[in-house]
Parts: C-alpha cells; sequence; structure tokens
C-alpha cells in the first residue's frame, strides 16, 4: 500500500483517496471468475434501478469477506474507526450509466475496489470534491477507491465501448464507530453475509 500517512492527510483534507494495488492481482482474478460464474449460473441480478446495463449482487460472500478484511485499511486511511455495514457488486455492461448522486446513511464512508475489466483502460469514476470541482479517477485493477460517499457526490457517465467488454466494481461501504450511524453496522443484519430484509 502506499504511504500510509499521505493517505491519511489527504483523505482527512480532501474527504476521498485512492488506494493503488490494494488488493493483489490474484485475488482479482479469483473474483473474477467467481463472478463469471455466479452471472453464467443466474445468480446476478439484472434489476438494478440505479444502473440498467449491469448485474448486481447485494451481501455475496467474496464480498462481504473482502468488506471485512479491508476495515483496517479503511479506517489507517480515513484515521478513525469503521464498521462495516454491506457489499454491494457490479458487473457493468456497453451503455452502462451511473447518474450523478450520493449514498445512503449506512454508505458514510463507500468504497469502489476494480477487480478488473477487459477494455484497454477502466471506466472512470467522478467525483465533485470539497472544492467543487470534478474529478476524473482512473482505477485499475485492484485499486480503491475511499470516500465519504453520503457527501461527495459521484458518478459514472454513459460507457461507450465495444459490445463484448464487462467491468467489474465491488463496493464496500462503512461508518464511523464513534459517528452518528454507527447503529447501522451490518446494515442492519444480525451479520455480514445474510439477506437483507426489504
Amino acid at each position: 500500500m502506499q504511504q500510509a500517512s499521505e493517505l491519511k492527510s489527504f483523505f482527512q483534507a480532501e474527504q476521498y483517496a485512492a488506494v493503488r494495488k490494494a488488493v493483489p492481482k490474484l485475488l482479482c482474478d479469483f473474483g473474477i471468475n467467481y463472478f463469471n460464474l455466479l452471472l453464467k449460473a443466474g445468480f446476478m441480478r439484472n434489476n438494478d434501478a440505479q444502473v440498467e446495463k449491469s448485474r448486481v449482487g447485494y451481501g455475496i460472500p467474496f464480498a462481504e469477506t473482502l468488506l471485512a478484511q479491508m476495515t483496517g485499511v479503511v479506517g489507517e486511511v480515513t484515521g478513525r474507526q469503521v464498521l462495516p455495514t454491506y457489499s454491494y457488486t457490479r458487473v457493468y455492461f456497453p451503455g452502462a450509466e451511473m447518474k450523478e448522486h450520493t449514498d445512503r446513511e449506512s454508505c458514510e464512508v463507500s468504497t469502489t475496489l476494480t477487480l478488473g475489466y477487459n477494455d484497454q483502460k477502466p471506466w472512470p469514476i467522478y467525483l465533485t470534491d470539497l472544492h467543487g470541482k470534478e474529478q476524473e479517477l482512473l482505477l485499475e485493477q485492484g485499486d480503491f477507491l475511499i470516500f465519504t460517499g453520503s457527501k461527495l457526490p459521484h458518478w459514472r457517465n454513459v460507457w461507450l465501448t465495444e459490445p463484448d467488454h464487462w467491468q467489474i466494481q465491488v463496493f464496500l461501504h462503512y461508518v464511523y464507530a464513534d459517528g452518528p450511524y454507527k447503529d447501522n453496522i451490518y446494515d442492519g443484519r444480525p451479520a455480514l453475509c445474510i439477506p437483507r430484509k426489504s
């Protein structure tokens, strides 16, 4: 991981930080194979209201394990103890678009991890920083963006790419242990990996 003190200082000033190569290639490749198997078996839903041209999954065990595993990294970068709430995985396909939004309370600290893609470069994510400036972030395989998702507007423009392309992102969400949303631990579930009641 990059110099932890530099990342912490940047995050505390700007409320976002990109941790490069936070997750090793071998584990990312494992995740790609894992989610491709789920896609083929029909376990990834296609009813995501936020991004139509995608397949999604809430609280999938691989992603929930990453959620637990990365808690320490997120706490180190933010400089505060965090509690895991939930994971969400999205496989994007050509023509996908994620409109500008902020996240709900269980995403006080949001993260997005690029597991992989088969385009020549990753599809960028954008956010509006604390100064009102648009930031474009290219997250390569294993890169991990940590940001205050409930405060910083973020989006992805329409993905104009070849018909057979895909990109897999895992979203890991947290709340501060000493913050107003600490009771949102596990997103209201008794434990990780348990489906959320609708």
